[in-house]
């Protein structure tokens, strides 16, 4: 599950080799900077701060830290470190804390798995200072099986700060004991830091399930060092949310106080809904907010189907208040789809069956006059197998419909709309998916789509858009006010020869304002460029 503000803008701009102002579209402008020498990273993280752009890529044996000039895209300086972690190290991920920077990483030590922490000097450009270790593990970890906001798959530590990025939750999974999940209690740590990283609480419980009957589904950490747990908790082994009729799984909320190490548990009254996925924020002033998905309980695929929206608060001593849901109205689920798909959702609604299917939360924006913008995507993978006794199997990774919903702050439902789009890819999300900023009038989705489906009627299913093969970058734009739907096309990426966005990923996009972001972008010739968009 990704709760993170993706980007997916691995286009606009094959212009030309113009390196300078130009205009893509009517709803467009654009800036390109003079090309600079490429770096070979398997992961580029990139923070803005004032005026500057800072990027930190990691390559095989070496670290480069690169600096960009943001108004006016333009490369200003780069930091090579050769060979500066030991052979063995397993990068984490690259966090803003506190107004600082760091490189987390794991550098394995016999049996024992250590977390360091190396300061980034943003104004400089440059390291400051020596690793400092955070965390030794006495066993061998899992890899992490919660994830957000993830820069590598293979990650053994989850960093996760807190919303004014003044205190961080370090968590880790040790590798079961038991290989058999049925039996199998997990062992989790939860270390908690300041901005500092100074470390204010060292843990690690027992779960109280077994894993076989625990769904982890997220944590978070409030700005006042209290931790928050969502899990799904099954009454059996059979992992089925309804058995003879009867809702068979709850939701727990498990919350420990800054200074406790005991567990309180709240149970979170579903009645007979069934919650199909939940994400958790923490709050300005402490406590958190949990929004998600629900099922009414009937149909089939249960786990999948959603057909609506719950959110629900949490106090800083882990009380639930303000619960809430949100029927998907059959108008919203009907846009953009076939006329017989169509008759078939209404048939599924009056037998109280579920209407989207692997609908999954990705925004929660809460805004200073307390309306909420729930944002979820249809994300899915498909395996298939073939060849026979020299089997092949792949996985075919989609990303579909977007579902916004704005929540007003009387807590009625003010509007919700559905995005059409349909993204199929092969490595992961690449440049799929969409991204979102907003400004205090409207709400912006930019996203890779299929030229087919610039006017696309309510009764036709959009057009597939593959990753890698061409694409429209298209932005829709929706009224905060009153949900009014605008949708544009931007530029036809595949027209250009000049540049080559394969090597481009969605999280790579970095917002200047509210109606801005830059990107870096691969440019032919073992150079990139770097690229300003402006949105009118």
């Amino acid at each position: 599950m990704v709760k993170k503000l993706r980007f997916i803008l691995l286009f606009l701009f094959l212009l030309t080799e113009v390196y300078s102002q130009g205009k893509i579209s009517n709803s467009a402008t654009f800036e390109v900077s003079n090309p600079y020498k490429v770096v070979d990273g398997y992961s580029k993280t990139y923070f803005i701060q004032d005026n500057e752009i800072m990027s930190v890529k990691l390559g095989p044996k070496d670290v480069y830290v690169q600096k960009y000039k943001a108004d006016k895209p333009e490369f200003v300086s780069e930091k090579k470190y050769e060979k500066y972690f030991h052979k063995d190290f397993s990068f984490e991920c690259v966090r803003e804390l506190n107004k600082r920077f760091y490189i987390f990483y794991n550098l394995p030590h016999g049996d024992k798995e250590q977390l360091f922490a190396q300061e980034v000097d943003f104004g400089k450009g440059e390291f400051t200072g020596d690793p400092k270790l955070l965390i030794v593990v006495d066993s061998e970890l899992s890899f992490r099986y919660v994830d957000r906001d993830a820069q590598n798959d293979y990650a053994k530590f989850q960093v996760l700060p807190s919303l004014d990025k003044k205190t961080f939750l370090v968590k880790y999974r040790k590798f079961p004991a038991v290989k058999n999940d049925k039996k199998n209690h997990d062992i989790i740590g939860l270390h908690s830091f300041d901005g500092n990283l100074e470390r204010t609480a060292n843990r690690e419980f027992v779960m109280p399930y077994t894993e076989r009957r625990m769904n982890i589904m997220d944590f978070q950490i409030d700005n006042k060092g209290n931790i928050y747990m969502l899990s799904k908790i099954y009454n059996d082994d059979s992992e089925n949310d309804i058995t003879d009729n009867i809702v068979n799984s709850r939701i727990e909320l498990f919350t420990i106080k800054k200074d406790s190490d005991k567990i309180d548990i709240t149970v979170l009254e579903n009645k007979n809904k069934v919650i199909t996925n939940l994400s958790l924020f923490d709050l300005p002033q402490g406590g958190a907010i949990a929004g998600g998905y629900y099922n009414n309980g009937t149909g089939e695929l249960m786990a999948r189907n959603s057909d609506g929206i719950i959110l629900f608060k949490i106090t800083e001593e882990g009380k639930i208040y303000d619960p809430s849901a949100y029927e998907i109205p059959l108008e919203v689920v009907n846009e953009f789809v076939a006329e017989k798909e169509q008759t078939e959702n209404l048939k599924k609604q009056q037998k109280g069956e579920g209407k989207i299917i692997d609908l999954r939360l990705t925004d929660l924006d809460l805004r200073k006059d307390g309306s909420i913008l729930v944002i979820g995507e249809q994300q899915y993978q498909i395996r298939t197998t073939s060849g026979g006794a020299n089997s092949h199997t792949s996985t075919g990774y989609f990303y579909d419909n977007v579902i916004v919903a704005k929540i007003k702050s009387d807590g009625t439902l003010g509007w919700m709309k559905k995005i059409p789009k349909r993204q199929r890819g092969t490595f992961g999300q690449g440049g799929m998916s969409y991204k979102y900023f907003h400004n205090q009038q409207d709400n912006y989705f930019l996203f890779l789509d299929n030229i087919k489906n610039i006017d696309l009627p309510l009764n036709k299913t959009p057009s597939l858009h593959s990753d890698k093969h061409g694409g429209y970058l298209t932005s829709v734009k929706i009224s905060d006010a009153n949900g009014e739907m605008t949708k544009n096309t931007i530029l036809n990426f595949a027209d250009t020869e000049d540049f080559d966005l394969h090597q481009f990923e969605t999280d790579r996009a970095v917002k200047t304002s509210d109606t801005s972001f830059v990107f870096e972008a691969y440019k032919k010739k073992k150079e990139d460029v770097m690229i300003k968009v402006t949105l009118h």
